[in-house]
């Protein structure tokens, strides 16, 4: 690292993504200067770092930011848990993964050598041994099943099977040839107990035991070494005189990180604690390494890439925020770090002002990070539907959950919807920060809050009650409450969810409503405006799911499919399987709440969307509806992915136009059909926003349509846009309600649209809207003048007059 930047805090350089699942391991590989990323969905991404003084790579498929990358799955079935790369110069190239499907696989850039077979669970954890018995390359590898097995990555064959662990083993090799290797403990009574740390020794052709240490705290999650280096603690008095400077046994110390928020530091020799670093909070801390310049990097659930200093083992010398699970980081050899995190994202940080990214990825970056309160704010408060109107909002299915703001404003209340009875059932109050007195003692322990929760069985119903402490994870709580009181594992995701949304963990997703999934910013005082019935509008209007004809549907994918005369373009049985796997989750409407759509799923729609002739994409693209409406499909980190849909979706609806085949007049209606659902849910939302500009262009571009259903679609698209971007500063711009006005002027010229009831109120709703923001902002827009006469003659309503108010403020 340059000793002028040695000083400068980490800021962030790069942001890289690939199956936007949750990045769940991340490694360094010399050969190409390449970063390592191994996905839940299965998927290994290479990124092919630029070399100092060189232009990007082109080595790869696709290019981020100037970053060539591609990506492959390989035999992977799972997701890969860990990545352990080969950086010796006999072995360019060579990574070794490890994955829940228990199997450790060998690779050479992207082609599969090896794959060995031997564990029964994940593989969680790997490292080379340095073993001066074998010219071979040797592996010690870790998992949930207990054991630590020793191969020959040469031949392929375990060697050894070290057993006796308590579940889970992480392991360690050391540059002298040993072996550490370190497990979760039991659970008794309540408490993890007997979690250990072992040293085992080669000897007479073998690994033996050789030493076992009781360590005090938490599940082992992870071991690195700490090579000797001139920050090592003041109180370390090791003999490092006594080591011969051209020795490679560099590794006199190496550290451990635990569910107990701690890392500690050891003596290898000794085996005992040289020092311990606490993280504020105590928070699970899932992977630790060695840094530049004898840092220490940890990575938590809580969301947190911690830099040490030895100088300060109560204060991280710094700490890099992520909106969730950091699940592993990396070192790059000019000093730069990198983290692997939940939200699907690869980032790169350096302490070079000159590499940071540019000022609104920085700011997305920091208030991404920034931990949230209690509950819902006054100003969140106020964008709910109110409950007095409930019988205008219609649930979409049997216990979908929805807030509502009640007695003015005064509180946000959580309803069930009852498919039986077609009504909201009210739950209970969704408690705010002007609640102070919400907490409370359950057997004798203090929380934050307490919620309550009715669980019924053949006994009766019964009143449980859960506590849950600022800074918690909600799936940790939902987990010990669930093993406290014996209940059914498959109430995790419900229990977790409920907590999440009565303690405002984090942005609440609510019944798959707009003005809930956009966490609102604080509001800045506004001019004051008349309060009108029926504006802003505050839901989003889709074109819903009722129910799907699975095989109606794919027959005509199969009959599209034998068309294309393209081998690369046909898909095969594999894929057809995935998308009729997909219409089966998008039909089981009342398990949205819980049912996932996997990234390979969107992946073959994507690419048959992208690849098809336009005429043929009908299918796909009615699919893709559907699944804008899934909370999974457009959770938040899919955002890219929807960004990618939308920019190939508005290129073929432009083809379409002059596309004279038989299914092109239905791709335009279902475009734009599309483009209105992906205003409902949070990720496919802000990827909407993010191409509104793209988005308000094809629909001026085809504005004109002679198909009712087309224009009903465009000022649906252009009522939902209105919708999200007024409720949300940080996604208000000026320009894009000035193009938004703009459009719906055009609309307003064109008496197809004013002449049918539904499509004039939805224009009129929109432009109501935008107009309500704009002048809550103090702002005019220059396209307005033409408005007055046009509005005039659509037919008189209370809507109308409240729009023709507006303009005239």
């Amino acid at each position: 690292m340059n000793d002028d930047t040695a000083d400068q805090p980490y800021i962030l350089s790069l942001t890289l993504q690939s199956d936007m699942e949750p990045v769940r391991s991340l490694a360094y590989l010399e050969k190409e200067h390449t970063l390592l990323a191994g996905s839940q969905g299965a998927l290994v991404a290479r990124y092919f770092l630029p070399k100092k003084g060189t232009a990007a790579s082109d080595n790869g498929n696709d290019n981020v930011h100037g970053i060539a990358m591609d990506a492959f799955r390989s035999t992977h079935s799972h997701g890969v848990s860990v990545i352990l790369p080969s950086n010796s110069v006999s072995e360019d190239g060579i990574f070794v993964t490890g994955c829940r499907d228990g199997k450790i696989r060998l690779f050479r850039e992207k082609d599969l050598v090896m794959e060995l077979q031997g564990h029964d669970k994940n593989v969680n954890s790997l490292s080379w041994v340095s073993n001066r018995h074998s010219p071979n390359l040797i592996l010690v590898s870790g998992s949930w099943d207990g054991t630590a097995r020793i191969w020959d990555m040469k031949t392929g064959a375990c060697l050894q099977v070290l057993e006796g662990h308590e579940n889970t083993t992480v392991v360690l090799g050391l540059s002298d040839g040993r072996i550490v290797t370190g497990s979760a403990g039991v659970a008794q009574n309540n408490a993890i107990v007997d979690t250990k740390l072992r040293v085992w020794d080669h000897r007479d052709g073998s690994y033996k035991l050789s030493k076992t240490v009781p360590y005090p705290g938490g599940p082992i999650r992870g071991l690195c070494c700490i090579p000797l280096f001139s920050h090592a603690p003041p109180a370390y008095t090791h003999r490092n005189d006594d080591v011969d400077a051209m020795s490679t046994d560099n590794d006199r110390m190496f550290a451990t990180c635990s569910n107990d928020g701690s890392v500690k530091v050891w003596d290898v020799d000794s085996m005992e604690i040289i020092c311990t670093f606490t993280h504020p909070g105590s928070p699970m801390v899932l992977s630790v390494l060695a840094g530049p310049d004898g840092t220490i990097l940890s990575c938590t659930e809580e969301g947190d890439l911690n830099v040490w200093s030895f100088d300060d083992i109560i204060h991280p010398q710094q700490t890099l925020r992520h909106s969730s699970t950091v699940w592993a980081c990396a070192v790059l050899p000019n000093g730069d770090i990198a983290s692997a995190c939940q939200d699907g994202s690869v980032r790169c940080f350096s302490r070079d002002p000159q590499k940071a990214c540019n000022e609104s990825e920085l700011q997305e970056f920091s208030e991404s990070g920034k931990r949230t309160g209690k509950g819902p704010s006054s100003e969140e408060i106020e964008k709910l539907p109110r409950w007095e109107l409930r019988q205008v909002v219609v649930g979409k299915s049997e216990g979908q959950v929805q807030m509502f703001q009640k007695d003015g404003g005064a509180k946000a209340i959580a309803a069930q919807w009852s498919q039986a009875s077609s009504t909201w059932i009210e739950v209970g109050e969704v408690l705010s920060t002007r609640d102070s007195n919400t907490g409370g003692i359950i057997d004798g322990i203090s929380y934050d809050f307490i919620f309550p929760i009715e669980f019924e069985s053949n006994g009766g119903v019964h009143n449980l009650k859960i506590g849950y402490n600022d800074g918690d994870n909600p799936f940790v709580v939902a987990q010990t409450f669930i093993d406290r009181h014996e209940l059914p594992q498959y109430h995790l995701q419900q229990i977790a969810d409920y907590v999440i949304s009565r303690a405002g963990k984090s942005p609440v997703e609510l019944g798959g409503d707009a003005s809930s999934n956009l966490h609102a910013s604080t509001v800045k005082p506004q001019p004051a405006i008349t309060a009108y019935d029926n504006l802003p509008n505050k839901l989003c209007m889709t074109f819903d799911v009722d129910s799907v004809n699975i095989q109606k549907i794919i027959g005509k994918i199969k009959e599209l499919n034998d068309q294309i005369k393209s081998p690369e373009w046909n898909l095969s049985d594999d894929d057809i399987a995935l998308i009729e796997n997909t219409l089966s989750t998008l039909n089981k409407l009342n398990r949205y709440h819980s049912s996932k759509i996997s990234s390979s799923e969107l992946h073959i729609l994507y690419k048959t969307m992208q690849k098809y002739p336009c005429s043929m994409i009908f299918p796909v693209v009615d699919i893709l509806k559907m699944c804008a409406l899934h909370p999974d499909a457009t959770s938040l980190t899919r955002e890219g992915f929807w960004k990618s849909v939308i920019c190939e979706l508005t290129k073929r609806c432009r083809e379409s136009v002059v596309d004279s085949g038989k299914g092109s007049a239905a791709v335009t209606l279902l475009a734009f059909r599309l483009l209105s659902n992906c205003f409902k849910q949070s990720g496919s939302a802000r990827a909407a926003i993010d191409c509104a500009s793209t988005i308000i262009s094809i629909s001026i571009e085809s504005i004109n349509s002679s198909s009712k259903n087309v224009r009903l679609a465009i000022a649906t698209v252009l009522l939902n846009m209105s919708t999200v971007i007024s409720q949300k500063d940080e996604m208000f711009s000026e320009s894009i309600a000035n193009e938004l006005i703009n459009s719906l002027s055009l609309i307003f010229d064109d008496p197809a649209y004013t002449e049918n009831k539904t499509t004039a109120a939805r224009a009129l709703l929109a432009l109501g809207t935008i107009l309500f923001a704009m002048r809550q902002k103090g702002l005019r827009s220059s396209h307005e003048s033409k408005l007055g006469t046009a509005i005039n003659n659509v037919e008189e309503s209370p809507l109308q007059k409240e729009v023709l108010d507006l303009l005239n403020v």
